[in-house]
């Protein structure tokens, strides 16, 4: 039995994740919609002159795969599966394993060999995804792995508005009401999203010793555990303690509040700002520099739990005033010393790195720097890279509150299965990406 080396998983690059929108998206999808009704000889045809006007369209090697599958040309199955493998792993990986089309591919020996070389991808992709940083590109949730320069796309709706880290990845997709799905970070499954009756809600995870669970505001201080298995919510339980941060989504926009902090004392006013800032009992107390106050939904402690990175900003930071510009700053807890790594944009979005490198984005550029501002290596894409959600807010921008809403019945939230790495959004109109 051959042995397979494993591919490099997800892109290079950003911008590769964008094949639906090239040149080779529409003759896929009319071979996805060939397959759909049975034509394989067709929808072969189709799947490789999409492949002719773009090599990198993942989509259609996948279906390029089931459909040699299906018709038997086994010796030519592997090309195009492990180029669509590799690239969406949780998807179209996971889906080969048990593909109707690749049932007959699979008892060959390039088949087994394929099956047994998925360990190694699941472990890989677990690693890869494991210490990397999880951010929005092109309206989808993307992993990525800063150490091996990779990108692995985690959902497939192309309209995700905000994303919210706990044991796992809760996101929104926009519209005129919003949705609400998470994913499984060990292993890329994704659950559909459970449609929500308002374009407007707050998210927030919160634990009891267990398995925390996702709690969404429904107006005026009201919570819901959604149950995304059953497609249902649920009042939620008053034990547990809410973790921080909060994602808002209203208007189209997402918002991170991570205000109250916990371990973090200070005199915070109504714009989330204060003139210095206690992390921890024993911690040093920190000040900005002169006419700049602490943001404190920019505040995260490095992973190491010795540093804290935050901006500074002025006190008319929504007003044009004299004085001194927004900075970013990096401080050490137990010396409370100060290092400026430069202005900061108010749209702007921070994040700590599991490698101790720290994460900007900014005017849709991810910029990742060492915490004493060396080594910047900066990532453009053309679709913008944000840390958080799409667009970039600026807390100067109000964002409605949560309206009051009253939720359909639970039986008419159509019920949806558990985490299942199933396509959802965009993708469940095309008919080849239905087909696990």
């Amino acid at each position: 039995m051959p042995v397979l080396a494993l591919r490099p998983l997800g892109a290079a690059a950003p911008d590769a994740l964008g094949w639906r929108r090239r040149a080779g998206q529409a003759p896929y999808r009319e071979a996805g919609a060939a397959a759909a009704v049975g034509r394989w000889e067709e929808a072969l045809a189709g799947a490789r002159a999409a492949r002719a006007l773009d090599a990198s369209h993942v989509d259609a090697a996948w279906l390029e795969a089931r459909a040699l599958g299906q018709l038997g040309r086994h010796t030519e199955v592997l090309a195009p599966l492990e180029l669509a493998a590799a690239a969406d792993w949780p998807h179209h990986g996971e889906a080969s394993l048990r593909s109707p089309e690749l049932a007959a591919f699979r008892i060959t020996s390039a088949g087994v060999a394929w099956s047994t070389a998925a360990e190694g991808y699941r472990a890989a992709w677990a690693a890869a995804v494991a210490g990397a940083l999880v951010l929005v590109v092109d309206g989808d949730a993307v992993a990525y792995d800063v150490a091996g320069g990779r990108w692995l796309r985690l959902t497939r709706s192309g309209e995700v508005l905000g994303i919210l880290h706990g044991s796992r990845l809760a996101y929104v997709t926009g519209g005129a009401r919003a949705s609400i799905g998470v994913v499984d970070l060990s292993t890329g499954a994704t659950s559909r999203p459970l449609p929500w009756p308002s374009a407007r809600a707050t998210l927030r995870w919160r634990a009891a010793g267990g398995e925390p669970w996702l709690e969404v505001s429904t107006g005026k201080g009201a919570w819901s555990v959604v149950d995304l298995a059953a497609g249902s919510r649920a009042p939620a339980p008053k034990q547990g303690t809410a973790a921080s941060p909060r994602l808002i989504v209203s208007d189209g926009r997402a918002r991170l509040v991570r205000l109250p902090l916990s371990g973090a004392a200070a005199d915070w006013d109504d714009e989330g700002l204060a003139s210095a800032v206690r992390i921890g009992r024993g911690g040093r107390v920190i000040t900005p520099p002169p006419g700049l106050l602490v943001d404190g939904d920019t505040l995260v402690v490095s992973p190491d739990g010795a540093r804290v990175a935050f901006a500074a900003v002025p006190v008319g930071r929504c007003h044009v005033v004299p004085g001194p510009s927004p900075t970013l700053l990096v401080a050490d807890l137990a010396t409370g010393r100060l290092h400026d790594l430069g202005a900061w944009p108010l749209e702007a979005q921070l994040e700590w790195s599991l490698d101790g490198t720290i994460a900007v984005a900014t005017g849709g550029t991810l910029v990742v720097q060492a915490a004493d501002g060396s080594g910047a290596p900066t990532v453009t894409s053309g679709p913008p890279i944000t840390l958080v959600g799409r667009p970039p807010t600026s807390p100067c921008l109000p964002l409605s509150p949560p309206a009051e809403v009253t939720p359909p019945p639970t039986s008419t939230l159509a019920a949806t299965p558990a985490l299942d790495a199933a396509p959802v959004g965009r993708d469940a109109a095309t008919p080849d990406a239905a087909t696990p």
